[in-house]
């Protein structure tokens, strides 16, 4: 390695399950756990089929995105919605497209249920403060002394914690695990673009910031953070502003009601394609550009997008670690595009049992 800014972080769910954030398959368990106890009769057996169905076709366990892809497909039921495949396919098994009955209604409702219930469960408990910090400055650390040194401009030290300023760090977690690390243990800013507005008296997100950095107070090597999916510390404001907040008020100090938590659930995907998240994906396609080496930690590539914006940068001279307990599977069935002649599949679980450090060692060692 040239130097150790040359480092793109990319983190998935399996990333926070360690600080008891669950994953898309733990959140299945959880949330059907859930409906036993607040569910209609009705909602519990759409759910429940929908996950039977889906295990015993594809033989494989399902995550909460796959239920609810297939929920918001039947809210919104419409041939023309479900893909020229399914219609061609339905048309040759029934000789036409069925109508399956079920009450646009119920799907409704189960939706509703399923983001207030996936908001809840990304938040950080706590008794996991610590083993967070433990966890990443452990992690952060071991990268930072391992790999060659560079200019000492961007080669920083903060008390116990170190980091590269020029490090990118991308994310499709809700939850705020690296804020809380980065800006409230290591004390160090980072970049979410996101500027204060002094009329609002508080920071707006502004996606012009992740093309013209002139338009930031920051340095162009301050370490940079893009929450992909959104995040559960983002907040909608009636006429559209998204704004952070550091606790998660359902009213602000000033009396102004939030629309709503400004997320991205896997039932959305319409929304890639608009402010923020078409810039936040611009953004992964110009640094894995630039990045020699990809760290990706506890992601299953389940994002056809963000999959193909990876492939798309594979050349071969990119070295890649995929750390995730099934990333043998995730290379040859997700990832088998890959260009990179340079691609290792550690199956681990990161920051599991006390031998993370361990672990986090071997990581470091592999970017060298």
């Amino acid at each position: 390695m040239k130097d150790s800014s040359d480092i793109l972080f990319f983190f998935g769910a399996g990333a926070s399950a360690p600080f008891g954030i669950p994953t898309m398959k733990q959140l299945v368990i959880d949330f059907r756990h859930f409906l036993s106890e607040n569910g209609t009769d009705k909602e519990k057996e759409i759910f429940a089929d929908i996950q039977n169905t889906l295990e015993r076709e594809l033989q494989r366990q399902i995550d909460l995105e796959d239920i609810f892809t297939v929920i918001d497909g039947l809210r919104n039921y419409a041939p023309d919605r479900m893909g020229l495949v399914s219609i061609y396919s339905s048309v040759k098994a029934f000789s036409k497209v069925p109508s399956l009955g079920i009450d646009p209604a119920v799907c409704l409702t189960l939706e509703e249920k399923f983001k207030s219930f996936v908001r809840e469960r990304c938040l950080i408990s706590d008794d996991m403060f610590d083993r967070i910090s433990d966890v990443y400055r452990d992690l952060f650390n071991r990268i930072w002394d391992t790999t060659k040194k560079s200019s000492s401009l961007i080669q920083m030290q903060q008390g116990d914690f170190k980091y590269c300023r020029p490090w990118s760090l991308f994310t499709t977690n809700y939850d705020t695990c690296l804020e809380y690390y980065w800006r409230e243990k290591a004390r160090v800013a980072v970049n979410t673009c996101f500027r204060y507005d002094p009329a609002r008296r508080t920071h707006v997100l502004d996606p012009r910031l992740f093309f013209d950095r002139s338009l930031s107070v920051s340095s162009e090597t301050t370490m940079k953070l893009v929450k992909l999916h959104g995040s559960v510390s983002w907040m909608i404001e009636p006429d559209g502003t998204v704004t952070e907040e550091e606790s998660i008020p359902a009213r602000s100090l000033v009396g102004r009601r939030y629309v709503g938590p400004m997320m991205i659930y896997p039932i959305q995907q319409k929304e890639l394609y608009v402010d923020p998240y078409i810039s936040m994906f611009a953004q992964l396609n110009t640094e894995l550009a630039s990045k020699t080496n990809w760290l990706v930690i506890g992601y299953s590539f389940n994002d056809p997008v963000i999959t193909e914006i990876f492939v798309r940068n594979s050349e071969p001279r990119k070295k890649i670690l995929l750390v995730h307990p099934e990333a043998d599977r995730i290379l040859s069935a997700k990832l088998y595009g890959l260009k990179s002649q340079n691609v290792e599949a550690l199956k681990y679980r990161l920051g599991i049992g006390d031998g993370y450090i361990n672990i986090n060692q071997s990581l470091a060692e592999r970017l060298v």
